[in-house]
């Protein structure tokens, strides 16, 4: 509490010494020193990291189709996300003084995202794809074997069965030969069960066949008639000028991208910058891999309030 006091207090003093400074800066009379500069901005930052940002919902673009109540219970899962992995309320809901989020319908980035995601279906079919005929491959392999042994066999039982029939004509059965004889024949029941099986295999693995080119031609179905335009589009922007806060979005597939488009926004609202890690909330694209605050953006949170 006294290290708050502390900041509220040297905060004012610095904020009324800016401000007064400020009036001559856009005069061009006077330049801002840079120790006053520095100070304002770690006092502004030493803010951030204790007192809790109020945000609210702004101007709501009917085009989304998102009533102003289910952006709120999206915008509140997304500060949910930061208090709960720092441990501490960072933002919280305030429909009078929060900073607004406003949703601004953008039909050129709706269409990039629609582009992003029809790839990102294609590259989920490739991926089946790859699977399925990888599996049929080494099925295909495994009844080549059998019916190479079936072969084999097959041909020995002829063998067997020609050199039991010379046997026998050359005069009055003995029981060797009857036993030998009964032995052959169950051989040829039991290669007569085996073919039928290898044969329900083949069929299978026709079928099989069948449901992949059924997949592949699924797949080419989704692709695009026309050239795809860029993927490097912001789905939401956090625009801070004198503490003064306000995000925008401009799209959205479904309210859990929202919901993390809003989580990476409220980041930069604490003054945190894109990380390198593609599955951190901070990294600068939004991808799949993306669930929740990781390490790595809590160490960014940590570091900036370290310093």
């Amino acid at each position: 509490m006294k290290n708050l006091l502390r900041i509220l207090l040297y905060g004012s003093l610095l904020y009324v010494g800016y401000y007064m400074l400020a009036g001559f800066v856009r005069t061009g009379e006077v330049e801002l020193p840079p120790v006053v500069r520095h100070y304002t901005e770690r006092i502004q930052q030493s803010i951030l990291c204790e007192v809790p940002i109020g945000w609210r919902i702004g101007e709501l673009d009917p085009a989304f189709n998102l009533t102003r109540m289910e952006a709120e219970a999206v915008g509140r899962r997304a500060a949910a996300l930061w208090n709960d992995a720092v441990g501490k309320t960072l933002f919280v809901y305030n429909d009078a003084n929060g900073f607004p989020i406003n949703f601004s319908y953008d039909e050129r980035q709706q269409e990039i995202l629609q582009e992003t995601l029809l790839k990102n279906d294609i590259a989920s079919y490739d991926l089946m794809i790859d699977s399925s005929v990888e599996f049929l491959q080494l099925q295909k392999e495994n009844l080549q074997q059998k019916l190479q042994k079936f072969a084999q066999e097959k041909e020995k039982l002829a063998t067997d069965i020609a050199s039991l029939q010379r046997q026998l004509s050359g005069g009055v059965p003995t029981q060797k030969l009857m036993n030998q004889r009964r032995q052959l024949v169950r051989r040829q029941n039991d290669l007569q069960a085996e073919a039928e099986l290898l044969n329900e295999q083949q069929e299978q693995l026709q079928w099989e066949q069948q449901n992949i080119n059924a997949t592949i031609r699924d797949r080419n179905d989704f692709l695009p008639t026309s050239q795809s335009p860029p993927v490097n589009f912001e789905m939401g922007l956090m625009q801070i000028d004198k503490m003064k806060r306000t995000m925008t979005i401009f799209a959205f597939h479904s309210h859990k991208d929202l919901m993390l488009t809003m989580a990476h926004e409220f980041g930069h609202a604490l003054g945190l910058d894109h990380t390198e890690e593609a599955d951190s909330l901070m990294y600068a694209s939004l991808i799949p891999s993306q669930q929740h605050i990781t390490a790595a953006d809590i160490n960014a949170f940590s570091q900036q309030c370290e310093e």
